[in-house]
């Protein structure tokens, strides 16, 4: 049995599209937690409209505390093998699951993981992940799947997990952005062996009004930076520094990138970025090894620049955002 856990929080406008990929699922031995975190929508009304089609349907009605919270109130009630984290603005192909469990079944891993699609409903493109490998699926044995996960796709959305790891652990509620990330690598620490279908059988729905990742600078990303430092302390305590660097790298110029040193509200985010930036700074004999291209020197120089030349910091991100 799959638990399907589906945090709800003001997506009516996309919530049945979302719910007739899970309950028309091919593989058909699933429980499917709908949980409306204080929604202001029609999404509560659309919850119980479907638990009332579908026995296997239930919905939990709480005060708005965050997707975190959300998905924590019910993890001890899922009693699948697996469990499934869906964002309930997106969507996933019939098959999904189906083939998913007959992968872990024929190779014995008790992490599965797919391919993506993402757009906005109407025009979507392969997301590019899965790049470490050819052919149409992998296994990566034991702590190897850390780094080789963490760098291709840290989202939940794309995998079965085993409940016998996920409830040793809950997400931290104090974070709001990046939290996810976190709660997986430290799953995956305990995962045996992870097997990876590169076939897009999840459709991630971006740049929607609302969406947290789609939005500008707020005051979510200050905790996209605490959430990037505890994945790097955890990664480079783990043997896995070089992808904890990169990773840092990247928060540290997507968050540069959005500052404007002119607004006085932004002050804050520039503490934030230095103080993490001096953290990451301390392992500069690895920062300064020679770099494969031009713009990935520029990119780890940053690091020493944002803790010491902030200016020079900001103005180098933003040349590397439009690079992209």
């Amino acid at each position: 049995m799959i638990s399907v856990i589906i945090p709800v929080y003001n997506t009516e406008q996309y919530l049945k599209k979302c719910l007739d990929s899970v309950v028309n699922q091919t593989y058909r031995d699933l429980e499917i937690f709908l949980v409306d975190d204080g929604s202001a929508d029609g999404s509560p009304g659309i919850c119980d409209d479907y638990a009332s089609k579908d026995s296997r349907i239930k919905v939990f009605h709480i005060p708005n505390g965050g997707v975190s919270a959300a998905r924590n109130s019910v993890i001890s009630e899922c009693s699948g093998e697996w469990i499934s984290f869906i964002d309930s603005d997106d969507w996933l192909l019939p098959e999904m699951y189906e083939k998913m469990v007959q992968l872990s079944e024929k190779t014995g891993a008790d992490t599965v993981c797919c391919g993506a699609m993402q757009g906005n409903g109407e025009k979507s493109e392969v997301r590019n992940m899965w790049r470490f490998f050819e052919g149409d699926t992998h296994i990566y044995n034991g702590k190897e799947a850390v780094g080789a996960i963490i760098q291709q796709s840290a989202t939940l959305w794309n995998k079965l997990l085993s409940s016998d790891y996920v409830k040793k652990y809950l997400f931290d509620t104090k974070i709001r952005y990046g939290e996810d990330t976190l709660f997986l690598v430290n799953y995956l620490l305990d995962s045996k062996k992870t097997v990876v279908l590169k076939e897009p059988l999840y459709y991630y729905r971006c740049n929607r009004a609302g969406n947290v990742v789609s939005a500008g600078l707020n005051d979510r990303y200050l905790d996209f930076i605490l959430s990037t430092q505890l994945l790097f302390d955890i990664m480079s305590e783990n043997g896995f520094l070089k992808i904890g660097l990169e990773r840092a790298v990247d928060a540290i110029i997507r968050v540069l990138a959005l500052i404007d040193r002119k607004n006085p509200e932004h002050k804050q985010y520039i503490e934030a970025v230095k103080q993490f930036a001096g953290h990451v700074y301390s392992f500069r004999s690895e920062l300064l090894k020679p770099k494969k291209s031009v713009k990935q020197y520029v990119k780890y120089r940053i690091i020493g620049d944002a803790y010491k030349r902030e200016r020079l910091a900001i103005v180098t991100a933003k040349q590397l955002i439009r690079l992209k």
